[in-house]
């Protein structure tokens, strides 16, 4: 599908003299598998002056994570499919596939050995940010069909659940704090964020795919979580939409690699209930998912 290869020839000229080092492009892969309590991320990521890539396998139901960070080089074909190979000391880490197929995702490293395969069930969500500064362009495949096999230190399982992922480029904000939500139910899937950049840039939507199609919802919606207690029960809201987040996971993060970022970062793995107005309809939400609260300066 178009889009999915490395982005080329990307002008960043016109948004600031300094904009080449705010350009950076990535391709992420995760999965929640309900049965087995596992969560996974693969990230590789394109910056300036360094790449970088992540791995993160968390055991929920037992409170065990295993987590990689490295600044490395890492290949990225262009075209209309993900093409993305890293190798280094550390191990290696492979993105392939298509939209129209599927993808291949093979992670091998000191602590994981990783083998998935991600299914899209929705077609491709496409948002942009275009502003002085920025030009940002985000593309998401919001619920996919996942399966594979994942080792943990000689002890393998079979994973089976639900998938997500997404390519993004463009020229960043240099700052931004974010309330990310996505969510997988039985009858609907959705993404409600409302993010802030540099100065006050706003960046928000409320997208969902319900019955063969996708719709927005009024935004931003109000994200009514307290850092201080991240496993309390908290409400998401906006006209049209009103959501209880029960945590059932959380984890803080200071994430300092230099010189390429520096996060403050709350992951809350969590059940979602509640409903969505849309069309004279109340649909009905019960489901699991995840929301990224954070700080960047990257």
């Amino acid at each position: 599908m178009k889009d999915e290869g490395y982005i080329k020839n990307f002008n960043t000229r016109r948004h600031g003299r300094f904009a080449s080092r705010r350009y950076k492009q990535w391709w992420y892969f995760e999965g929640l598998d309900p049965e087995n309590s596992i969560y996974y991320v693969f990230l590789a990521l394109k910056g300036f002056p360094k790449s970088y890539v992540s791995t993160k396998i968390i055991d929920y139901k037992n409170n065990n994570r295993w987590t990689e960070d490295y600044l490395t080089k890492f290949e990225a074909k262009p075209g209309n499919k993900v093409d993305v190979f890293a190798i280094g000391k550390w191990g290696s880490m492979k993105f392939n596939g298509k939209a129209e197929e599927n993808w291949k995702i093979q992670v091998k490293t000191k602590e994981i050995e990783a083998e998935f395969i991600q299914k899209p069930l929705v077609p491709i969500h496409r948002n942009r940010l275009y502003t002085k500064n920025i030009n940002y362009y985000i593309t998401q495949f919001i619920h996919n069909e996942m399966s594979g096999v994942l080792t943990i230190t000689d002890s393998q399982m079979k994973i089976k659940g639900h998938g997500y992922c997404e390519h993004n480029w463009g020229v960043q904000p240099g700052h931004s704090t974010t309330h990310w939500l996505h969510f997988w139910s039985p009858n609907i899937v959705g993404i409600v964020m409302d993010c802030r950049y540099d100065a006050g840039i706003a960046h928000n939507y409320n997208y969902f795919w319900y019955k063969n199609r996708g719709f927005y919802l009024p935004s931003p919606s109000n994200f009514h979580y307290d850092p201080e207690k991240p496993m309390e029960p908290f409400l998401i809201q906006s006209p049209d939409l009103e959501l209880t987040a029960f945590p059932i996971y959380t984890h803080f993060t200071r994430k300092k690699i230099w010189p390429l970022l520096d996060i403050d970062y709350q992951e809350i793995l969590l059940n979602i209930k509640g409903w969505v107005y849309f069309r004279g309809e109340e649909i009905k939400i019960n489901g699991i998912g995840k929301i990224d609260h954070n700080f960047n300066k990257w």
